[in-house]
């Protein structure tokens, strides 16, 4: 008999088992009426006219199943009998299906059954004593009627919830999951008990479609091919489990997996609709790497972030436009620092086309979602605009509240704003302060913003009493260049040497000037081949071939003084092989590009050399190198120094982090 149900089961499959339980279900208690009652059913099913509705017959069946007093251990025994046998059918029935999706976690299977079962019998109880109340009130109208049912199923999902949410809360069972939507698509050990409490309510919304199908048989007249007057608890019976077997079969639809992607249209649909954990949890239940990245978007917009970020990273590099996707979709979930990668694609243009206008609004959500770095970068984007008579006026409310909390680039940004006047009104003191808040936090810019004030300040003549000295702005130049700032080295360097401190060295000065040399800046290079020229060196090879190569990098770099100085060595051949048409090449460009002192040479040259070489037609602009910053027209602040105006717009910090 075993071997032949087994072969049944695997002929018909999971439906088979459930649509046999609900026949066994029925059977036992329609055998549990009185004869009166199941004459009463039979002249109803062949379509009599009685007073009693079809919710009073199922009330019957009902508390000829539980027994007619519910507040009772009678009831309760006999409720927990039918949990058990329910919550085990429907988990065999997972198991077959292969929808037992559960991470057990080391947890032992008999911990994980007590629990179910525990859980199940007392929501199946509370269940059972609503589905009986609102039955017993149930309205004659069929309208209502079908309201009344989805309120009892509505009701009954709400119970089960409840209770496992108690249960886990208590700490006594098992711990897991209490989204709604991850119990119902089995992703929790609760999910079998979960389905298994809306067993009176399926019970009864496939008795009304039974009971009406027969009577309908009946009015057609097969009423006598069925006997229905003698057999009418086994027809209705069965009638309800060919219902049950056609459900299931519609729900196995749903359910079943997809041989590429391992999930089913249900898991699609309901990922696809609601997003966040539920698409993260199925994200581990495939390995086709569409679908992979697919959930992990999905997951993404519903706020669940952390798996799509970190894959949006890993393909950074290699597949950037998948990257994309991912860090967009977790700045529509409210992740603030992904809408700041966004709008870097957007700025840089290198993946998607340029969109200026959409960066600065991703920016602005990044901003608004409390993230510092989104705010900073806002207003850099709008200092631009401002540079480029797109804007009136700079609103620096955005990183008032990033500097309070801390945020050293947006006080520092803050600070240059005010020194600079682009779009705000200048304010010295407020730049000085905000310079300074900027170095307390450690932002590099703003201690070179601290040493800037306090040069100039000594310079206009307002260096004595109180006011701190030329040690203290080395001091805080020294500072931005240990926090590698490295255009600060090059400003201790040069004071230092305007200075000629006895506590620092030649030696100290050069160094200064190579590391910021060694980092990009041009003037740097050249500053230290000048220093070592000045400090007379006895001309050695050696010494030359290090002159002119700094030199070289001045000029490749942008710093036209370092052009200039290059063009002479060249001229005399010092440190390079002598060239003197690449001299006056070298000469002819910087004073073409702007720097006054190039021109008298290249005018020399090119009569020495037999060229006309007009030197007035040189383009004067400001040539020194300005780096990754933007300094007003690289103009000085009394000082001679630069302003220091941080409008880069820097990679965003999670992309520098992984």
């Amino acid at each position: 008999m075993a071997t032949l149900i087994n072969e049944i089961n695997i002929l018909l499959g999971w439906q088979f088992t459930v649509s046999a339980a609900f026949f066994a279900l029925t059977s036992f208690s329609l055998g549990l009426l009185a004869q009166e009652r199941k004459d009463d059913l039979a002249l109803w099913l062949m379509g009599a006219e009685t007073e009693d509705a079809w919710s009073n017959r199922f009330v019957s069946l009902f508390d000829a199943l539980f027994g007619g007093s519910h507040l009772s251990l009678k009831c309760f025994f006999r409720s927990g009998i039918v949990s058990i046998c329910a919550v085990s059918v429907v988990w065999f029935s997972m198991v077959s299906a292969g929808q037992v999706r559960v991470s057990y976690s080391g947890t032992s299977f008999v911990a994980i059954l007590i629990a179910g079962i525990l859980v199940n019998m007392i929501a199946d109880y509370f269940s059972l004593l609503e589905t009986r109340w609102l039955l017993g009130k149930m309205p004659r109208n069929w309208l209502l009627q079908v309201v009344t049912l989805i309120v009892d199923f509505a009701v009954t999902a709400t119970i089960i919830l409840i209770v496992i949410w108690l249960a886990q809360s208590s700490g006594i069972l098992v711990q897991d999951t209490y989204n709604p939507l991850a119990v119902g698509l089995a992703f929790s050990v609760y999910s079998a008990p979960f389905y298994s409490t809306f067993l009176t309510s399926i019970w009864t919304w496939f008795f009304i479609l039974s009971t009406w199908v027969l009577r309908v048989a009946t009015s057609l007249r097969f009423a006598t091919w069925f006997d229905v007057e003698r057999r009418s608890t086994v027809l209705l019976s069965l009638v309800l489990s060919m219902f049950v077997f056609l459900g299931t079969h519609a729900a196995s639809f749903a359910t079943e997996k997809d041989d590429v992607t391992g999930l089913s249209r249900l898991d699609l649909f309901v990922c696809n609709t609601a997003k966040g954990d539920i698409c993260d949890r199925m994200s581990a239940l495939t390995s086709n790497t569409e679908t992979l990245s697919e959930l992990l978007i999905y997951a993404c917009e519903g706020g669940v972030t952390e798996q799509c970020v970190a894959s949006g990273l890993a393909e950074y590099d290699g597949k950037p436009r998948k990257a994309y996707r991912k860090f967009e979709a977790a700045c529509r979930g409210g992740h603030a620092q992904s809408c700041t990668v966004q709008a870097y694609f957007l700025t840089t243009g290198s993946v998607v086309e340029e969109n200026p206008r959409l960066a600065r609004n991703l920016n602005q959500r990044a901003c608004n979602l409390g993230y510092d770095q989104g705010c900073v970068t806002l207003v850099k984007v709008d200092v631009v605009d401002y540079l480029l008579e797109q804007r009136e006026r700079v609103d620096i409310t955005p990183i008032a509240a990033p500097c309070e909390r801390g945020n050293s680039s947006a006080c520092t940004l803050a600070g240059a704003l005010f020194q600079s006047g682009f779009g705000v009104e200048k304010a010295t003191t407020l730049a000085l302060n905000f310079f300074d808040k900027g170095c307390r936090y450690g932002d590099a810019i703003g201690c070179a913003g601290v040493g800037n004030y306090i040069e100039s300040f000594i310079k206009l003549g307002f260096g004595s009493g109180h006011m701190p000295s030329f040690y203290d702005a080395i001091s805080f130049y020294q500072r931005a260049c240990d926090g590698n700032f490295f255009s600060a080295c090059k400003l201790t360097g040069q004071l230092m040497q305007e200075h000629t401190f006895s506590d620092y060295s030649f030696e100290d000065i050069r160094e200064l000037y190579v590391r910021a040399c060694m980092k990009g800046d041009a003037e740097g290079c050249t500053l230290a081949g000048q220093l070592m020229v000045l400090n007379g060196f006895d001309g050695g090879e050696h010494e030359e071939v290090s002159i002119a190569k700094l030199f070289a990098d001045g000029c490749s770099g942008g710093h036209l003084g370092g052009c200039v100085e290059l063009g002479k060595r060249y001229n005399l051949g010092l440190g390079v092989d002598r060239d003197p048409e690449r001299a006056l090449s070298i000469f002819v460009d910087a004073c073409n590009k702007g720097d006054v002192e190039a021109c008298f040479p290249a005018s020399a040259l090119s009569i020495a050399q037999g060229a006309m070489t007009d030197g007035s037609q040189a383009n004067p602009i400001h040539g020194s190198s300005c780096g990754d910053y933007a300094f007003p027209g690289c103009e000085g602040l009394n000082s001679g120094r630069r302003l220091l105006l941080p409008l880069n717009q820097d990679a965003p910090e999670i992309l520098n982090e992984r």
